[in-house]
């Protein structure tokens, strides 16, 4: 059975400001980040400049509010598992760096996928773009984010 693909809503403005954040993110580490194609459904690989060796999977979310709206912050139970299937081949973490009107906080969501409790069901409902939209979602508290700049 064939599944229908879901329309790309990023648009090429949203693909170049997540580029300059995690690469200016990643170079204050002294990390660059390597895009991967969409079939990996994660957004980067980061790697040491210096060896170029991988050092960690990189999801990308921006969030146009402010960090402290609310206590936790959402991703797709499905970019979770997808992390962490990677993390599980490669042996390396996946981490998720979201940008907020007000900052950037980053953490490493393989740490916490399996914390009961975390996982709802809700995503983009206030303006749901297509049926995709509403799934199973992993709740992040604030708590868990290391914040920068």
């Amino acid at each position: 059975m064939r599944t229908l693909k879901r329309p790309i809503y990023e648009t090429k403005d949203d693909l170049r400001g997540e580029g300059l954040i995690c690469s200016t993110w990643a170079d204050s580490l002294g990390l660059a980040v390597n895009k991967l194609p969409m079939s990996y459904e994660l957004d980067f690989l980061l790697t040491n400049k210096t060896t170029h060796e991988a050092v960690a999977l990189l999801e990308y979310k921006r969030r146009h509010f402010p960090v402290d709206r609310f206590p936790t912050v959402m991703l797709s139970l499905k970019k979770v598992m997808r992390g962490c299937e990677l993390s599980s081949a490669s042996g390396l973490p996946s981490m998720f760096l979201v940008q907020f009107d007000d900052g950037i906080g980053s953490c490493c969501f393989t740490k916490f996928s399996k914390r009961p409790g975390w996982i709802e069901y809700g995503g983009r409902t206030t303006r749901t773009r297509d049926a995709g939209d509403i799934e199973p979602v992993v709740m992040i508290p604030l708590t868990e984010f290391d914040f920068w700049g």
